[in-house]
């Protein structure tokens, strides 16, 4: 895994816990990232894949992102089961 930075953006490269490359905005990578918990960074994770699945080869992680997962809902077992097996 490796990361480059240009214009405000930070982008990951074959990170293992994203399957695969994104962006994220510099100031969230340095401000907010590190303090996130546990499950926001499981909820970002699955946007990540999802996102990837649906096309978007390198998705972008900025504030709308991380808002959205800190007042999504867990996934549930099933639905976490059906993610898996994809």
């Amino acid at each position: 895994m490796h990361t480059e930075i240009s214009q405000h953006r930070l982008t990951v490269h074959g990170s293992p816990r994203a399957g695969g490359s994104y962006t994220i905005q510099l100031i969230i990578a340095d401000r907010v990232a590190p303090y996130l918990d546990e499950e926001v960074k499981a909820r970002l994770t699955t946007y990540l894949v999802r996102s990837r699945r649906l096309g978007n080869h390198i998705p972008h992680i900025g504030q709308r992102e991380v808002e959205d997962a800190r007042v999504a809902q867990p996934s549930s077992v099933h639905e976490r089961a059906l993610s898996l097996l994809r």
